[in-house]
């Protein structure tokens, strides 16, 4: 576990069902849930919305790939920029 602010262990081999609630949980805290289940497909946007969504998006996709186990980033790194 290397953020400070995370109670729980990086998605391994064998966890999904525990981690994926808790990872649901620390995306909503941090504000970017909605990168990882982008239900709103929302309107048409601005440049400036565009800039933040990409930022945001963009955090979104870092926060998920740094809890994921060493031993399970082979399966994700084709697609780690896209939550």
């Amino acid at each position: 576990m290397s953020d400070s602010h995370r109670t729980f262990d990086n998605l391994s081999a064998n966890n999904y069902a525990v981690w994926a609630p808790e990872m649901e949980a620390h995306l909503k805290v941090k504000g970017v849930w909605e990168y990882a289940d982008p239900s709103d497909t929302t309107k048409s946007w601005n440049q400036k919305e565009i800039r933040t969504w990409h930022r945001e998006n963009n955090q979104a996709a870092g926060l998920l790939f740094m809890c994921i186990d060493e031993s399970q980033k082979a399966h994700v790194k084709d697609v780690k920029d896209d939550p």
